[in-house]
């Protein structure tokens, strides 16, 4: 069962990226020049975008190149997580085990130390408070439809921020509690199959936030 709901949430997804890429086409103006046609390469071009947000800016203040350092590495850890974690389940057909599981356990302890740091670092950016975002006022105002599509999708990157931040939690406390012996193995079965679920969830909407955070930054090129 977990295979295939991993399959399909992974397919709706990218497609879902896809069909949003191929209709925000025209709007990319500056990042693919003004009014060519869309070419096939272009998908790849906006991959390697989204690359170049992870580096550091050469004359950004020291805090902005802390906040892209320890981005760059929660990304990093998220791959090696994914690949570690869904790789042995997915095809292998079996649980992870060995120096899978090593590797795994290392950069899932990074990686949640790396989240912790986000949410502090990345919170006012994402603010959802409406004193803070006008995209907010605007929405809950009566002249809302005069709301830019842009403004939604901005809107919509933090709401899906919060969302990563708040699986988060019960993502480390799965792993954490069913290491523990004070519960049966029943429990901790249920643990592990929680982390598992909620990890997939956790990946696609990851994956989701990272394809927003480069359709918002593009237009900002």
């Amino acid at each position: 069962m977990f295979p295939l709901i991993a399959i399909i949430g992974s397919l709706v997804v990218l497609a879902g990226c896809v069909l949003d890429f191929i209709l925000r086409r025209p709007s990319f103006d500056d990042l693919f020049g003004a009014e060519r046609p869309m070419k096939p390469l272009d998908c790849l071009r906006f991959f390697l975008f989204g690359f170049t947000l992870l580096l550091p800016i050469q004359k950004a203040s020291f805090l902005l190149k802390i906040r892209r350092l320890i981005l760059a590495l929660a990304v990093i850890c998220f791959l090696v997580l994914a690949v570690t974690g869904f790789f042995p389940v997915l095809i292998l057909g079996k649980s992870i085990f060995g120096y899978w599981m090593m590797i795994h356990v290392i950069f899932g302890g990074v990686f949640a130390f790396c989240l912790a740091l986000l949410a502090v670092l990345w919170a006012q950016d994402n603010s959802l408070d409406v004193s803070c975002c006008p995209l907010l006022r605007k929405l809950f105002s009566e002249d809302s439809g005069d709301v830019p599509s842009g403004g939604r999708a901005e809107l919509l990157q933090r709401a899906v921020f919060w969302l990563l931040m708040s699986l988060a939690v019960p993502l480390v406390l799965s792993i954490l509690l069913s290491m523990f012996t004070l519960f049966g193995t029943d429990i901790q079965k249920f643990l592990l199959a929680c982390h598992r679920y909620i990890a997939l969830g956790f990946a696609v909407i990851a994956v989701a936030f990272a394809y927003l955070a480069m359709i918002n930054n593009a237009k900002k090129v």
